[in-house]
């Protein structure tokens, strides 16, 4: 709390705020995605909105981003999963038995800034390549959560 020097009047700080945006899905192929040849390619997508409830502070808020694929993988096979740009994992088959359901679960955590009352779409990539030797994805789950909190350090 404090007094308005202009105003001789006694104030206090709005409150501060903390929310939880998120967005998730789960698809299992029925007919398995051959895994592109490329380094990298989009195979899928998510959004979430996520917004700064504050209307008086900017906020900071945390990011996670998770892509969950199941890998089918032949003998001499390959495949690779990623997040936006990064390759997460590879998984190889230098055997002689097929590789069944390989799971590949990748996390990214990033912090981003709101101004205040401000709305941002953020669209995640899911990534998979260096797909060799016939290798195929059965499933892909995709999730990005948001913690916003407003910012008392403007």
């Amino acid at each position: 709390m404090y007094c308005d020097p202009a105003t001789d009047e006694l104030r206090a700080d709005p409150p501060y705020w903390a929310d939880f945006q998120g967005n998730q899905a789960t698809t299992l192929l029925s007919t398995p995605l051959r895994v592109p040849a490329a380094e990298q390619a989009v195979i899928d997508t998510v959004s979430v909105d996520i917004t700064n409830p504050d209307l008086c502070r900017r906020a900071i808020g945390l990011l996670f981003r998770e892509v969950d694929l199941d890998f089918v993988l032949p003998p001499n096979s390959g495949a690779m999963a990623g997040i936006d740009g990064d390759d997460m994992n590879y998984f190889g088959n230098q055997g002689n038995g097929t590789i069944f359901n390989t799971h590949s679960q990748d996390n990214k955590l990033s912090v981003f800034t709101l101004n205040p009352g401000e709305t941002r779409t953020i669209t995640m990539n899911v990534e998979a390549g260096r797909g060799s030797g016939g290798a195929t994805i059965t499933k892909i789950q995709k999730s990005i959560r948001a913690w916003v909190w407003s910012n008392q350090f403007n």
